[in-house]
């Protein structure tokens, strides 16, 4: 038997005790209440990124004496990566344009002519983006979940495609040519 050294060494996760958990989940939240101390615009992505972080250092922990500092870890590491997205976000932006100085006028409304992030999309195309992106569900898998059919699932992941990648390039299939089938 050879070892393929190109592929990393799977290692299984340890078992995690409730009180432990508990312990790094109260801390976790405290972490993500000190940060929306500066950033309050963020109070629930801070907290979703807290449980996500926890839950993904419950699953890739290998060692359960350093549970809470490897969670903790992860937790800050999440939510630097929230607070960058929203400053990302704000600063493609335009700003407030002025006509007169009397009357501002908003360059934008509250969602962004071109979506730039999951967030910006309708709520409808976020949610089966997150589900295959973030979960890695497969179409069959959305489509139970959403009660939707596979094939709405995928009409809806390609227009999300085309909302976020605006010039991508599609594959063109003349008048009844047929597509290939996975499986």
């Amino acid at each position: 038997m050879t070892v393929d050294e190109s592929q990393p060494a799977r290692v299984e996760p340890v078992e995690i005790s409730d009180n432990i958990f508990a312990a790094a989940y109260a801390r976790a939240l405290r972490e993500a209440q000190r940060r929306t101390k500066r950033h309050p615009a963020l109070a629930e992505e801070l907290t979703d990124a807290s449980t996500d972080a926890l839950m993904w250092a419950r699953a890739h922990c290998t060692d359960a004496a350093t549970f809470e500092q490897f969670a903790i870890s992860a937790v800050k590491r999440w939510h630097w990566r929230v607070i960058e997205r929203a400053k990302e976000k704000s600063a493609n932006r335009p700003e407030v344009i002025s006509i007169d100085d009397t009357e501002p006028v908003i360059a934008r409304t509250e969602k962004p002519t071109r979506p730039l992030l999951i967030e910006d999309l309708p709520e409808d195309l976020a949610i089966v983006v997150r589900f295959y992106f973030t979960d890695g569900f497969d179409l069959r898998e959305i489509a139970l979940l959403t009660g939707q059919s596979h094939k709405t699932v995928e009409r809806k992941l390609n227009r999300a495609g085309a909302l976020l990648a605006e010039g991508r390039l599609k594959p063109e299939r003349h008048k009844g040519a047929r597509r290939l089938l996975k499986g």
